[in-house]
């Protein structure tokens, strides 16, 4: 029998090649990323297990690269899974490249998406718990702005609203972005539940990454890390073997009915730093002994 198709981004590393290695029994793997020679290496040890995998260099800042991975996927089966985890973190980049990967490059991958997602198909896209904070939550009508990423005027437009925010906005171009793709999750799940198609956004906590692990080496960013771990009821980071099972679950039958919505999977950190931290300002207390009940 003819396995589906999984098209999986940033899959050369972290919670991207995590779900691939998962899914590889399961699907035949259409996998992007940036990191060519990584990509290659890993389709390397699956196909020596067995799997069917293809590869794509794909900057998800270019719109070109993500239309070839979507016709990657289209030309070699039907699309039953797709995970789109790639993206930039606060220290990687400038705010308009960040908006470039984490928010128009959703969005290009999901309308690019349209109109082979049919059939039980689901995508799930990778968001961040600092979404869920009030700083990137602060106006309704942010929210016209950010669902509509591929307008000609969309940076015009963004320009012109942050700058009523100062300085919140340039601080939290990573949070925003994540914000943009749990609208865009809201906002496919609408236009593809006709055919019975899903999508949906996860949103982790403190997850060990290679993204994760340079923030670390910024200034002040461990120390931040260090006081939300204290606050985390597990009282630990997350392992992005533990975000691809959540993938797969929301990708299987038994979510046959979740779509539109974000699944937190932080360990339950980000409850306890909103009552400690309503801004997304770790750094703005003092290290922290114990769980806030």
């Amino acid at each position: 029998m003819t396995k589906p198709i999984a098209i999986i981004t940033g899959a050369a590393s972290g919670i991207g090649k995590a779900t691939a290695q998962l899914f590889a029994s399961s699907y035949d793997l259409v996998l992007g990323d940036i990191a060519t020679q990584k990509l290659k290496e890993l389709a390397l040890q699956l196909r020596q297990q067995g799997s069917v995998v293809y590869t794509q260099e794909c900057d998800m800042s270019n719109a070109t690269q993500i239309q070839s991975l979507d016709d990657s996927a289209i030309r070699n089966g039907k699309i039953g899974a797709v995970l789109n985890s790639a993206g930039v973190a606060q220290h990687q980049a400038e705010p308009q490249k960040i908006y470039a990967i984490n928010l128009t490059g959703t969005a290009l991958l999901l309308e690019a998406l349209t109109p082979h997602m049919a059939d039980g198909a689901t995508a799930v896209c990778v968001s961040s718990m600092l979404s869920h904070f009030p700083v990137c939550q602060m106006a309704t009508g942010f929210y016209a702005i950010l669902e509509n990423p591929l307008s000609p005027s969309f940076y015009a437009d963004l320009e012109a609203f942050t700058e009523q925010y100062q300085p919140f906005i340039p601080d939290n171009a990573y949070g925003l972005s994540k914000l943009d793709v749990r609208l865009l999750a809201r906002k496919y799940a609408a236009m593809w539940g006709s055919n019975n198609a899903r999508v949906v956004s996860l949103s982790p906590g403190m997850i060990h990454t290679p993204m994760s692990a340079f923030e670390a080496s910024q200034p002040g960013v461990q120390e931040n890390m260090d006081r939300l771990l204290t606050i985390t009821p597990l009282g630990r980071f997350g392992q992005p073997e533990e975000i691809a099972s959540a993938v797969q679950l929301l990708c299987s039958r038994e979510a046959s009915f979740i779509s539109g919505v974000d699944l937190l999977v932080d360990g339950g950190l980000t409850h306890q730093a909103l009552k400690l931290f309503p801004e997304g300002r770790f750094n703005s207390a003092p290290p922290l002994t114990g769980v806030d009940p």
